[in-house]
């Protein structure tokens, strides 16, 4: 089997890039999607309204609308003071955010990105990957029922989420720069009808909590904290982790009236990482697959499309002027183009150390506990 492009992972930033380089007029893209749990909850289900200027890029901003996303109106939180302070979207141009149905939004990412012409590959994982003398890459896949599948393509890019699995592959490696344990759980309040529209968050002793509604009417509720306070805590026992969120002051009083204790905890693992490098000679990286951020920046779904029409822009920059020929061996100008993608996604991550610094720098009731002394740490030594 043969492709021009092969994007490893359907997820936001894999269909971001092969709808972009579609709108180029690029053909020959292969989207590989491995499939897995679409029905499992996701952190960070809201979006602020300056999504709404990415998906119009991606010509997706109609459809968006039409699927009837709950409007998110700002938020409130708890940080550095025992106060609520609130943000709202009223002054944004962009109008208000939203709170995602992300199985439908994921869905229309998808189907939009078939109907395009883009072959999708569904229910197919990536075992291997290398790149062969003649330049061009041998994806080696495990398709349903145990098939194996071989792959060539003339470039590559790894939309796969954190693991990076086809990067490191070709010999990039994750720089990490903090690890945060989050511990979720859905919340169905009997009668929401005066719960809170924004989203919500909470520092405390051991982390920050976070909630945010979700369209069926639940909550989706998590944890922030480090490994030795989960285990310290027995935080990933649902007793104990809905015992500590009846201590907040603010989101246990807002919801818990309404709610009864999961039956499970689940959990994630959110690093502060950055793939080193994150692009080379006929390959790149996209969303998680090139930088992780704090889920304390709400900025994950907006880098993911963010680093995927800039992918498609280096793509393309390195097919002008070439043949399918002679994209495995790239003139100047390809190179140029790589690396002004590289330097964008280090800026932005610069970017996020350091406003997750500053945010970081602001909470400051519990010196010396450890969660926050560990941050404090790194602070200083930045």
């Amino acid at each position: 089997m043969n492709a021009r492009i092969a994007i490893v992972g359907a997820g936001p930033a894999g269909c971001a890039t092969a709808l972009a380089l579609a709108a180029a007029g690029v053909d020959g893209v292969t989207v590989i999607e491995a499939g897995g749990d679409s029905t499992r909850p996701r952190i960070g289900e809201s979006v602020s309204p300056e999504f709404a200027r990415l998906l119009d890029r991606l010509g997706l901003l109609a459809a968006f609308r039409a699927q009837g996303h709950s409007p998110c109106h700002g938020s409130c939180s708890s940080w550095g003071d025992d106060r609520l302070g609130f943000n709202d979207f009223i002054v944004s141009p962009h109008g208000h955010g939203w709170h995602l149905d992300r199985m439908a939004f994921d869905r229309l990412l998808l189907d939009r990105t078939r109907a395009t012409g883009v072959r999708v590959l569904t229910e197919t994982r990536l075992h291997d990957a290398r790149r062969e003398s003649s330049g061009r890459f041998c994806l080696t896949l495990h398709a349903a029922g145990g098939k194996v599948v071989t792959l060539q393509a003339d470039q590559v890019v790894d939309a796969g989420g954190v693991q990076a699995l086809l990067a490191s592959r070709l010999g990039a490696r994750k720089r990490l720069d903090d690890r945060l344990v989050v511990l979720s759980a859905l919340l169905a309040p009997d009668n929401d009808e005066h719960a809170p529209r924004q989203t919500l968050l909470e520092a405390c002793e051991y982390g920050w909590w976070y909630a945010a509604r979700v369209p069926d009417g639940r909550w989706m509720v998590a944890l922030a904290t480090d490994a030795d306070a989960m285990r310290a805590r027995g935080l990933a026992q649902p007793a104990s982790w809905y015992r500590h969120l009846r201590s907040t002051r603010h989101l246990g009083p807002g919801l818990l009236p309404r709610t009864q204790a999961p039956a499970g905890i689940d959990r994630w693992l959110a690093a502060s990482s950055l793939l080193q490098p994150c692009a080379g000679p006929g390959w790149l990286a996209v969303g998680d697959a090139a930088s992780c951020y704090d889920p304390i920046s709400a900025h994950g779904l907006y880098k993911a499309l963010e680093t995927g029409l800039a992918a498609a822009q280096a793509i393309v920059g390195t097919i002008v002027g070439t043949t399918v020929e002679t994209i495995a061996a790239p003139p100047s100008s390809c190179t140029a183009a790589i690396g002004d993608y590289v330097r964008s996604v280090e800026r932005g991550y610069d970017d996020y150390l350091a406003g997750r610094r500053h945010f970081y720098a602001l909470e400051r009731r519990w010196p010396d506990a450890p969660f926050w002394r560990l941050r404090g740490a790194r602070r200083a030594a930045a």
